[in-house]
């Protein structure tokens, strides 16, 4: 067992304050996107036109990064709420940024050229809360299930669990409901992460897309005296992975780490679990949201559209319509049968949104929706009764 000794200097005290701070921030950027913008200020004080002028970039750097998430058209139609919640506090999102030039034009305004580094995941976490993001994540229903142990022995806790549900729940995701029998039988799937079949087969006898196992070990590290107190140090290392429940695919690969201390053991590795859980939660979040992004920009999501009260002239316009609309991908089989036109298809949205904005495309004005589930939408043609 190592012990350590501890001197309360006031260097000392500064020194690992600044280092936690710094380790906390870099953890969370992540991704980033590089823009280079142009800021512009009115003012004809000097230092106002430039300060105004460097916040005007801030905001156009992260309306450009913001639109690359969501899509110009969604930004436009939300430009107000955007504007309120987002834009308004841009310089948070910025990492770094390099300013190019600055001075006035020959309109007399005074412009600032900056190059900027925008948080991808933050920004994307702030968008999928004010409800951007949903023709992409749709109401996902995400599972979480994992394994805690402290020195090496696996416990009944499940502070981990709890935090990535609770941060999953804020954002709008639907979080799938294990009973305790069931989650004592998914730790010994979260014991093996590599096991991703077997984790996507417990998926789905619950209906879930996604699932989040974990596997969180604290390890007692030493002892510490602190001030004349004698202080137990547990290291807490977190592993999570983001698995689609449909293909059994890995999507994302996450960790989390702390250190704390404290009196006994068991507040010492339960409040570093919950550390880096804290940590992982966020990461999770950022995770799901980027790599259901990255799967409808990829591929598409699987959809049916089903339309009663149809005769055969009516299949073949919606067929067309659907090859020629802008989010969705291709159209796969179709068959038309009784009445009925059954149409699989890719989309870049889920079910909800595209049902949505079907009922804004020219030439399907009678196509009415009745119907929306997980990955299939209902319709009848022209209001009519069924056959």
């Amino acid at each position: 067992m190592r012990v350590f000794s501890f001197l309360p200097t006031v260097v000392g005290m500064i020194a690992i304050l600044i280092v936690a701070s710094v380790t906390a921030g870099y953890g969370q950027d992540g991704e980033v996107n590089t823009v280079v913008v142009e800021g512009r200020s009115a003012a004809e004080d000097l230092g106002r036109a430039f300060d105004e002028a460097k916040e005007d970039a801030f905001r156009e750097a992260v309306h450009q990064a913001a639109g690359l998430i969501v899509g110009s058209d969604t930004l436009t139609k939300n430009y107000n709420l955007v504007a309120d919640k987002v834009f308004t506090k841009s310089r948070g999102y910025i990492k770094d940024f390099e300013i190019l030039s600055k001075g006035r034009d020959d309109d007399g305004f005074y412009v600032v050229k900056i190059s900027a580094d925008v948080v991808v995941g933050q920004l994307t976490v702030d968008l999928q809360s004010l409800g951007l993001l949903r023709e992409v994540t749709g109401h996902q229903r995400i599972m979480v299930f994992g394994v805690e142990k402290v020195d090496g022995a696996v416990k009944d806790t499940e502070y981990v669990r709890q935090q990535i549900e609770e941060a999953l729940l804020q954002k709008g995701f639907d979080v799938v409901d294990m009973d305790q029998a069931e989650r004592i039988k998914a730790r010994d799937v979260a014991l093996n992460l590599e096991d991703y079949s077997t984790a996507a087969s417990l998926g789905k006898r619950y209906d879930a897309e996604m699932i989040v196992t974990y596997k969180a070990e604290a390890t007692h590290i030493g002892r510490e005296n602190l001030m004349g107190v004698m202080f137990e140090r547990y290291d807490a290392i977190l592993t999570a992975k983001l698995i689609k429940v449909d293909t059994g695919r890995l999507r994302s690969s996450l960790t989390a780490e702390s250190n704390h201390g404290s009196e006994s053991r068991g507040k010492a590795s339960s409040k570093a679990l919950q550390k880096a859980g804290d940590d992982l939660s966020k990461k999770v979040v950022v995770g799901v949201i980027e790599a259901l992004k990255r799967e409808f920009d990829d591929e598409g999501a699987d959809l049916e559209l089903y339309v009663k009260n149809m005769d055969f002239r009516a299949y073949t316009t919606v067929k067309k319509k659907l090859g020629g609309i802008r989010f969705v991908k291709s159209v796969g089989s179709a068959k038309f049968n009784d009445g009925i036109g059954i149409y699989r298809l890719k989309a870049t949205m889920q079910a909800e949104a595209f049902a949505e904005k079907l009922m804004d495309i020219e030439g399907l004005e009678e196509l009415e929706i009745t119907g929306v589930e997980q990955n299939r939408v209902d319709a009848t043609w022209g209001g009519g009764d069924d056959f």
